[in-house]
C-alpha cells in the first residue's frame, strides 16, 4: 500500500497535549507557570477531548485520550500545548480524519482509550511559523 501522507511525521515530546474544545478559550500566558497551574487552566477551559500527542506533522496530528461521556463529541477549537516550556498554539483550524477506539482488553466499567487523528486546515502565517518551530525544536524523531 502506498503512503498517502504529504508530510513527514514526528514523534512528539511526551509532555505535548492536544486540546479540543467546543467553545473558544484563552489559557492566558503559560510561560513560567508550573505544570499544575497549566493543568488547572486547561481543565477550566472545559475540553471536549484532551490527550497526549502521539505524532505530529505540518499537516496534522494524532493523539490518545480517554473517553469522556460528560461532554459532547463535537469540537470546534484545537490547541497544541507543551507545558514544560510554555509552548501554546491555539485556534488551529482542523478536521477530524479518524476517531477510533483502541483495541485492547478493558473492564466494562472503565473508560475506553481512543486515538483521534486530525488534519490541519489553512494555518495563518504566525501559526505556520510556530508549528515549524515546534517541529524543529520539540519532536523526538520521525515515525
Amino acid at each position: 500500500m502506498a503512503e498517502r501522507r504529504k508530510y513527514k511525521r514526528y514523534r512528539a515530546d511526551k509532555s505535548t497535549f492536544a486540546v479540543l474544545r467546543s467553545t473558544p478559550a484563552d489559557l492566558g500566558p503559560i510561560l513560567n507557570k508550573s505544570m499544575a497551574e497549566v493543568a488547572l487552566a486547561v481543565f477550566r477551559s472545559k475540553p471536549v477531548r484532551m490527550g497526549r500527542v502521539i505524532d505530529i506533522s505540518q499537516g496534522g496530528l494524532s493523539f490518545s485520550y480517554m473517553e469522556n461521556k460528560l461532554h459532547p463529541r463535537q469540537s470546534l477549537g484545537l490547541a497544541i500545548l507543551l507545558a514544560d516550556c510554555g509552548f501554546y498554539l491555539e485556534k488551529v483550524p482542523f478536521r477530524i480524519v479518524s476517531d477510533l477506539k483502541m483495541p485492547h482488553e478493558i473492564p466494562k466499567d472503565s473508560m475506553a482509550s481512543w486515538r483521534c487523528s486530525v488534519k490541519f486546515g489553512a494555518l495563518d502565517q504566525s501559526q505556520a511559523a510556530r508549528l515549524e518551530y515546534f517541529l524543529n525544536n520539540h519532536t523526538i524523531d520521525s515515525v
